[in-house]
């Protein structure tokens, strides 16, 4: 297994990504969108790089006919990367910079390629990083849902204002009925452009329900078409669903490059408990630039060799195991004694004290091996932290059904 900072952008780079020229009409730009399952493409001006189009340029930006209005004034320039950046940089500028895809420029400005979320996601599935995750360990349990009767105008500004790309949709009584994405509001939004085994008005989800939607083509139409006409139903999509947290997040992410979507919901039964993004699994690497900032206070120990070797047991562990459980690690205290039993031969005590977002948390450990007793008291100081952050989601579940009966 390699680590995420042995995997370089040069790695996973996509070399040769589906673009769209300047000349060419928001309208084309969608169909590539929608048949690529894209929310990004690059914009060229025959081998010269441009800029991007997102589809949030889109949704936010476009005032005007979609199929006369020309890309130019709604793309933006994505941040540049270095082929050699490792996949801990390359997340963290993902989150810090919000844009979903960077690219690498050689000289004359030509593009040797693009690299974002998915790219990032994917490579991550055999990483070391990722082993024994499940997805309760990254899902988002906070869901932003809308319900089946809402409008797809409802739907598009509650994606704007939250700055995410799909919504859990209900049915009246609670119970999950599908997702609604960016890419379904931009339907709605942007007619189809004729293409190659296709023509403008097609259908693009099912005969009939998108065609509707193209031909209005209009954003006051958004008001008019209810969230359940265009979203993808729990039916349709039951294969990206996954039943339960425990649920491994590589299993996850081979759901979602197998059905080349962007998210998995985790359910139960018929309750959305949470969704898994590639965003998700890229915030998840990014966090390990965090936990190098991790302040280690190790006391004790007065023989160099015995401090630095219990100093790089807990750095290994503190970007390993108990590194990844933590979103905001603030300082881990490492106490050591030492005492002296039978001889030559020592007993050590060691004590654990770990502050973070779930407060402060204590643990301890005895042994004959400072390193064995080291490895046992961070081992039981992650039990501690699963423990305490599944306490929290119960907790955090139990209100969330009271309100939802408390409605009933």
């Amino acid at each position: 297994m390699v680590s995420a900072r042995e995997v370089r952008v040069e790695d996973i780079l996509e070399e040769d990504p589906v673009t769209v020229n300047t000349g060419q009409s928001i309208s084309r730009a969608r169909t590539k969108m929608e048949e690529n399952m894209l929310r990004a493409l690059p914009v060229v001006d025959g081998e010269k790089f441009v800029g991007m189009l997102g589809y949030r340029d889109m949704m936010e930006k476009l005032s005007s006919d979609p199929s006369t209005t020309k890309i130019e004034p709604l793309i933006h320039a994505p941040p540049e990367v270095d082929a050699d950046q490792n996949l801990v940089e390359l997340s963290t500028l993902r989150i810090n910079s919000g844009r979903k895809k960077f690219v690498c420029i050689s000289e004359n400005d030509r593009m040797d390629g693009i690299v974002g979320e998915e790219e990032i996601a994917y490579a991550s599935k055999d990483m070391e990083e990722m082993s024994g995750l499940s997805v309760g360990d990254v899902m988002k349990e906070d869901l932003v849902k809308v319900e089946e009767d809402d409008s797809i105008d409802t739907a598009r500004n509650r994606m704007l204002d939250n700055n995410i790309s799909r919504l859990v949709v209900e049915d009246g009584d609670g119970n999950l009925s599908g997702v609604v994405s960016s890419l379904d509001t931009l339907r709605m939004m942007v007619p189809r452009e004729e293409m190659e085994g296709g023509r403008k008005g097609g259908s693009g989800k099912e005969a009939g329900t998108v065609a509707a939607g193209d031909k209005k083509g209009e954003k006051g139409s958004l008001s008019d078409v209810p969230v359940k006409e265009l979203m993808r139903t729990s039916e349709e999509i039951d294969a990206e669903f996954v039943e339960g947290e425990d649920v491994p997040l590589s299993r996850a992410l081979e759901i979602i490059q197998e059905n080349d979507v962007l998210e998995v919901v985790v359910v139960d039964g018929k309750d959305a408990l949470g969704i898994v993004t590639l965003k998700d699994v890229v915030d998840f690497i990014a966090s390990h630039e965090a936990v190098d900032s991790l302040m280690v206070q190790l006391t004790g120990p007065e023989v160099p060799e015995e401090k630095k070797a219990v100093h790089d047991k807990i750095e290994n562990q503190v970007k390993g195991g108990l590194g990844r459980l933590l979103e905001r690690p603030e300082e881990l205290t490492v106490h050591m004694k030492k005492y002296e039993e039978e001889g030559t031969q020592h007993k050590y005590t060691v004590n654990f004290r770990l502050t973070s977002e779930l407060g402060t948390l204590q643990v301890n450990a005895h042994g004959w091996d400072l390193l064995d007793v080291v490895d046992e008291g961070l081992g039981n100081l992650s039990k501690l932290v699963r423990k305490k952050k599944e306490k929290m989601r119960d907790e955090s579940r139990k209100r969330k059904r009271e309100s939802k009966y408390s409605r009933d």
